[in-house]
């Protein structure tokens, strides 16, 4: 990280972007650094917490300023390598690699190194084994590049936002899910987007450990009327108990080591065995992991229902080195699956796993 330290400290910043992520980005902002001095961005203008909104494309590169990529929807690596190559003449600084450096208690999710770490290699060339697809190679190899050494290669694929829950394409014939299990629902967007695609299923639990987000998705349910959908103030783990986390309603709500806030946890196992315990070895199971650098956890947390069931997986691979190295090895060993692997963006939600029980 010496290298984005020097492009940092002393510097004024400017964030790339006026969305969400840089709402979120500023309210967590940093201690040891100053506040950006501006924003650029393509479409907004005015103010963003205070700070101004300037228009990218008119925008003159200033020598003391550091340019940070604050933006990863509805953009494409080639314009990113081109706003920083061309526009900025610096090296690519993603607000990610600002909240790990500064902040690296509770933020992981744009984990990189500079280089591969001795030891990750073997592990690489192990998650690369159970890949057959060209496409899902290219995401992985791209992958790789980006987040060990932030190479961003032009051909990266990134597909559209909308095929991120999609797993039917992943199937040969159609599917009745038994029940579909969200882990980190945030909004019941993956309801929404199951719903849309016409993916049938009997029942639906949402876990959401954020209170706020919480509400908002208690609130969706009434306002709704959803219908066989059970939404729980639990986050998913190895075991049942009790957890330090961070809440703040958005993309840094997460387990954390220690925290000034607790959240309950429950494991796949002990959940299911309790409330649906109707289900047998036929019985179908979708369950979809996005919790914020703790997916690892939800896998080992559902071990028997692995063998027990038919479960499929949605899982994000990118908050952490250990998601991406260990979960897809894991599930290898625990049944015949098929790997697929796909990118909507460069961070965020952007790597998913789908796993699909043979």
């Amino acid at each position: 990280m010496t290298l984005i330290n020097n492009l940092i400290e002393g510097r004024t910043l400017a964030l790339v972007g006026a969305g969400q992520l840089a709402k979120m980005a500023i309210d967590l902002w940093p201690q040891q650094i100053p506040m950006p001095k501006f924003l650029l961005d393509s479409n907004k203008r005015g103010f963003l917490e205070g700070l101004p909104i300037l228009p990218l494309q008119q925008h003159t590169r200033i020598d003391e300023v550091t340019y940070v990529q604050c933006a990863f929807k509805n953009i494409t690596p080639t314009e990113v390598l081109a706003l920083f190559s061309k526009k900025f003449n610096q090296k690519i600084v993603t607000i990610y690699d600002v909240l790990n450096l500064y902040l690296p208690k509770f933020f992981s999710n744009g984990w990189g190194y500079s280089l591969i770490p001795p030891g990750s290699q073997s592990q690489i060339d192990t998650v690369r084994s159970y890949v057959r697809d060209a496409a899902s190679l290219l995401a992985l190899d791209s992958v790789i590049a980006w987040r060990y050494g932030r190479n961003l290669i032009p051909q990266y694929p990134l597909e559209h936002e909308s095929l991120k829950y999609n797993i039917l394409r992943f199937h040969s014939s159609n599917v009745v899910y038994d029940l579909v299990v969200d882990g980190g629902s945030y909004d019941l967007g993956m309801y929404k987007a199951l719903k849309g695609l016409c993916v049938k299923f009997n029942d639906y639990v949402a876990f959401e450990p954020d209170p706020l987000s919480f509400e908002l998705c208690r609130k969706i349910s009434l306002q709704s009327e959803l219908k066989n959908v059970l939404i729980e103030n639990l986050a998913l783990a190895r075991d049942s108990g009790t957890r330090p986390f961070h809440s703040s309603g958005g993309f840094a709500s997460r387990i954390v080591q220690a925290g000034q806030f607790s959240c309950e946890t429950t494991c796949l196992d002990s959940y299911i065995r309790c409330k649906f315990p109707s289900l047998n070895s036929s019985s179908r199971i979708l369950v979809k992991l996005h919790t914020e650098g703790a997916e690892l956890e939800g896998i080992l947390g559902a071990s028997n229902s692995l063998l027990k069931f038919k479960v499929d997986f949605i899982i994000s691979l990118s908050h952490t080195e250990e998601a991406l190295l260990k979960i897809l090895p894991y599930l290898a060993s625990h049944g015949d699956y098929k790997i697929f692997l796909r990118s909507s963006s460069l961070f965020g939600d952007g790597f998913y796993l789908f796993a699909v029980k043979c």
